[in-house]
C-alpha cells in the first residue's frame, strides 16, 4: 500500500500542477512537487491521515478527492483500504475480475488470469485443438481498456504476447477474449448415463391351472423376494427375466398342467417325455435364493424340548414311541435308536433340573429332538382353521403367548428361550393363527415314556401355529369368534391338562415343550 507523504519543493506561490503519477507497473511516484502551506487542506489532512493509493495513471490535484487504495497482489481484485475517499472513509467494494472465451458459437466464463500464458492454457484445454492448427486470440475494441481501444481503429485488437494481454486488461473487470482457430468446436459433454433401474423386490404372478378337461382356473399372486433383488443377479448385472421351472399338481390322481404366462426358457424338445427345461451353460442362480428355496422345501418339523426335574440323583431312561405317520430327524445329545419309531436316552437325573447324558458325559438342562410328519397322509393345515384355532395380530400374540407359558410353569428362562427360538419364524406374517393340543392327541402320534418307578407329573406343551393374512383374519377368525378377544378368555390349562404338581420340586416330573408351523 503507497501513501502519500510530504514531498520538500522551493518556496513559491502555490500552484495547480499535479501532485504525483502512479503507475502500477512501477509501483513509484512520479510527478512535480505541490507546496504545503498552512491554507492547503489536504496537505493538512495528508499530515494527519496518510491515505492509501489506488488510482492508476491519473493525475490527482490538490482541488481533487484524493482517492486511496491498491490493487490486489494477484492482480485479480481491486478494493480500497478502509479510508476510502476523504476524511471520512468509505471506498469501493472488492469485485472478481471474469474472463469470457467465445469461439465459433460456444461461450465459457472463467476468472480473469494474471498471464496470457494462463489464458492459452485453458483455451487449448477446452478447445483441443489437433496439431498444427491455427490458434490464435483477440479482444473487441469495447471490451478492451480505454488506453488499448483508443490506440486501436479496426474492430479487434489481437492479443500476441505478454504485453499486449496486460495492456487490453488495464483496470478492466470483464474481458471477452474470441478464439481465431481452424479447430473443430469443442466436442459436447457427454450426457450422464441413466439412473439404474429400481430394484425388483414383488413381481406378479399368474398361473392358469386346468384342474380338469375343459375346467381352468386362473390363480394370480404376488413373488415377493423380501431383499432380494429379483433384476439383477449376485454380481449386480441386469438380467434379461429369463424364469426356469417345472410345476406338477397331483389331486386325487389327477394330474394338472401349469401355463405359464412371462418370458421363459426354451422347453425341452416335443420328442422329450422329461418334464424338466434344459439347463443352458450359461444359466446362473443367486446363492441365497437357492438356499431359501432349500429351506423352503423342508417339510414342517416339531421341535422339542424335554426337562426332567428329580429330587434327588437316579439314572433312568426316558424314550420316544412315534406312530407310523411320524419319523425321528435329529436329536442332542444323541439318542439310541431301537427300530424305526423308538428312540430312548440314558441319563443321570439331579436336583435343580440338571440332566447328564451318559453317553456322552454332557450335563444340560433338556434334551431336544425333532420330528417330521409324513405329508402325504397328514395335511397339517387342517389343524388351524377358524373352528379350532385363534388368530391375532403378531405384537398382540407375543405377547399372549408370554401370558400363556408363564400360566403353564414355565420359568423365565424357559419362556424366554421358546420366545426367542420361534420369533424369526413368527416375524415372518402380519398375524398368527394357533392352538395347543391336548395331550391324548398327541400321545397318539408322539408318546413319551419314562423307566422311573416313582409316579410321573407329565407336563405336555404342544403348539401348532400358522401365519395368517389380514384377510382370512378379518373375514375368517373374528366373525367366527376365534380373534383375540375370544382367546384372552380361553382358559388353554385346561386344554393341555396341566397340575399343579408340575412345579412341586419335591416330586419327579417331566416337561415337553414343542412348537410346529402348520404349513
Amino acid at each position: 500500500m503507497y501513501t502519500s507523504r510530504q514531498l520538500g519543493r522551493t518556496a513559491g506561490p502555490p500552484t495547480h500542477e499535479p501532485a504525483f503519477l502512479y503507475s502500477p507497473l512501477s509501483a513509484q511516484p512520479t510527478g512535480t512537487a505541490t507546496p504545503i502551506t498552512p491554507n492547503n487542506p489536504w496537505a493538512r489532512f495528508n499530515q494527519a491521515a496518510p491515505m492509501a493509493v489506488t488510482a492508476q495513471k491519473k493525475a490527482i490535484t490538490n482541488h481533487a478527492k484524493a482517492p486511496t487504495g491498491s490493487p490486489s497482489e494477484s492482480g485479480n481484485e481491486w478494493s480500497l483500504a478502509p479510508g476510502g475517499y476523504g476524511p471520512m472513509g468509505g471506498g469501493m467494494i472488492k469485485t472478481k475480475r471474469l474472463l469470457t472465451l467465445a469461439f465459433d458459437d460456444k461461450e465459457a466464463v472463467w476468472s480473469l488470469p494474471d498471464t496470457f500464458a494462463e489464458v492459452a492454457e485453458i483455451a487449448r484445454n477446452w478447445i483441443q485443438p489437433p496439431e498444427g492448427a491455427r490458434f490464435d486470440f483477440r479482444i473487441p475494441s469495447e471490451y478492451a481498456s480505454v488506453l488499448a481501444s483508443r490506440l486501436v481503429h479496426g474492430p479487434y485488437l489481437s492479443i500476441v504476447n505478454e504485453e499486449t494481454y496486460q495492456i487490453a486488461i488495464d483496470r478492466m473487470q470483464v474481458i471477452r477474449i474470441e478464439i481465431v482457430s481452424d479447430a473443430p468446436p469443442p466436442p459436447e459433454e457427454e450426457p450422464l448415463p441413466p439412473p439404474p433401474p429400481p430394484p425388483v423386490f414383488e413381481m406378479p404372478c399368474e398361473f392358469d391351472l386346468e384342474l380338469s378337461p375343459g375346467h381352468r382356473v386362473a390363480l394370480g399372486t404376488i413373488c415377493n423376494s423380501e431383499d432380494l433383488d429379483m433384476s439383477r443377479d449376485e454380481d449386480g448385472t441386469l438380467v434379461d427375466g429369463s424364469f426356469w421351472g417345472c410345476l406338477k399338481i397331483t389331486h386325487t390322481d389327477d394330474e394338472h398342467s401349469m401355463e405359464f404366462k412371462g418370458t421363459r426358457l426354451t422347453p425341452s424338445p416335443p420328442s422329450s417325455t422329461s418334464l424338466a427345461l434344459p439347463l443352458p451353460t450359461n444359466l446362473s442362480m443367486d446363492q441365497r435364493t437357492v438356499e431359501r428355496l432349500a429351506l423352503a422345501s423342508r417339510p414342517s418339523t416339531v421341535k422339542s424340548t424335554i426337562r426332567i426335574f428329580s429330587p434327588k440323583e437316579d439314572n433312568v431312561e426316558i424314550g420316544i414311541y412315534f406312530s407310523p405317520m411320524w419319523s425321528l430327524t435329529s436329536s442332542f445329545p444323541p439318542a439310541e435308536r431301537e427300530g424305526e419309531q423308538k428312540c430312548k436316552w440314558i441319563v443321570k437325573t439331579k436336583p435343580g433340573g440338571v440332566i447328564e447324558h451318559l453317553g456322552t458325559s454332557v450335563a444340560m438342562s433338556e434334551l431336544f429332538y425333532e420330528a417330521t410328519p409324513d405329508t402325504s397322509v397328514i395335511s397339517l393345515t387342517r389343524f388351524i382353521t377358524s373352528n379350532n384355532s385363534y388368530a391375532m395380530p403378531l405384537s398382540s400374540f407375543m405377547v399372549h403367548l408370554a401370558k400363556i407359558l408363564d400360566a403353564f410353569g414355565l420359568s423365565m428362562t424357559a419362556r424366554s428361550s421358546f420366545l426367542s427360538n420361534n420369533f424369526p419364524a413368527f416375524s415372518l406374517h402380519r398375524n398368527i393363527a394357533f392352538r395347543f393340543m391336548p395331550p391324548k392327541n398327541i400321545n397318539r402320534a408322539i408318546e413319551l415314556w419314562c423307566t422311573h418307578t416313582v409316579p410321573i407329573t407329565w407336563t405336555r406343551i404342544f403348539f401348532m401355529w400358522r401365519g395368517v393374512s389380514d384377510d382370512e383374519l378379518a373375514s375368517a377368525f373374528i366373525p367366527a369368534g376365534m380373534g383375540e378377544k375370544e382367546a384372552n378368555e380361553k382358559d388353554w390349562k385346561e386344554v393341555i391338562e396341566y397340575k399343579e404338581e408340575a412345579n412341586d420340586r419335591e416330586l419327579f416330573s417331566v416337561l415337553e415343550v414343542s412348537a410346529i408351523e402348520c404349513v
